[in-house]
């Protein structure tokens, strides 16, 4: 097993993956061991089965979102190693309870949180980021005032390699004017866009978690069920109500892969849905 896997780490840094990403799935795969070992199987690609995979998939005392992670990184370094899918050969179809916890909000949920932050126009630039361009809690932090040109910012996203994904994305008129809004009161000493109000270890950036607690407390405090995806998905679910197309969302989405758009952010439109059916069949008597 370690010459294969070996192999596929080398594989995964010769295309710009991060060390940190590598270690996770070296970790991951040591623990993929420990668990086919326990029902006298092997890591080793040559023996991989569709019994291997659903013993990591079924493997007990494993959060769900443990086990997908799993059966992902399992799925990928046998797809390296042998060029099978052991996923499509098991016909897996996830059930994904992840999904039920996720936190959407509507229209009118998002303007009671900018009302509810008129006199915090830090927290209207998270809301705007957020809502409004599809920015993650990570691009959030990062983004600094020296990345804006013009009208328009970088946004140095999740990905590949040393700076991830980075691309100049355009900034709406509403966004431009939450960032007006705040540059008089941003800390001078502050690179970040979305500084500390005061430098926390000489340091006056914050974190994504910071982000996303600063978030989760406005939620709180308004009576809704919030976190920092709620405005991505929130922004994911307008552009398809306005009726983008599948490509363009994701791209604006920053993801590479339509179907993580369309399962993880989109919220279906019931009234879309039904408009949809009653179409059907016209012309016929």
């Amino acid at each position: 097993m370690e010459n294969a896997a070996e192999d596929y780490l080398n594989h995964l840094k010769r295309h710009g993956r991060k060390e940190s990403t590598i270690r996770h799935v070296a970790r991951t795969l040591t623990a993929i061991e420990a668990i086919v070992s326990k029902h006298g199987m092997s890591l080793d690609p040559e023996e991989a089965s569709v019994e291997t995979y659903l013993a990591v998939r079924n493997a007990p005392d494993l959060l769900e979102s443990t086990r997908i992670t799993y059966t992902s990184v399992y799925n990928a370094y046998i797809r390296h190693a042998t060029g099978r899918d052991l996923g499509r050969e098991a016909d897996v179809l996830w059930s994904h309870p992840v999904a039920t916890t996720r936190r959407w909000i509507d229209e009118s949920e998002f303007r009671t949180l900018w009302t509810s932050a008129e006199d915090d126009p830090r927290l209207r630039v998270i809301l705007a980021f957020g809502a409004w361009m599809g920015m993650r809690r990570a691009e959030i932090a990062s983004a600094r005032w020296s990345d804006i040109r013009g009208d328009r910012i970088i946004i140095r996203g999740k990905g590949h390699g040393p700076d991830g994904k980075i691309v100049s994305a355009l900034m709406p008129p509403a966004v431009r004017k939450a960032l007006d809004a705040w540059r008089p009161l941003c800390p001078p000493e502050a690179e970040t866009i979305v500084a500390a109000l005061r430098p926390q270890k000489g340091s006056w950036e914050l974190s994504p978690q910071s982000i996303a607690k600063i978030v989760r407390k406005l939620g709180e405090s308004c009576g809704i069920d919030l976190t920092t995806h709620s405005l991505r998905r929130l922004y994911a679910t307008e552009l398809d109500e306005r009726d983008v197309s599948p490509v363009q969302i994701a791209q604006l989405m920053r993801h590479s892969c339509i179907q993580t758009t369309y399962e993880c952010y989109i919220k279906p439109n019931q009234i879309k849905l039904d408009r949809i059916a009653v179409g059907f069949g016209e012309g016929y008597r």
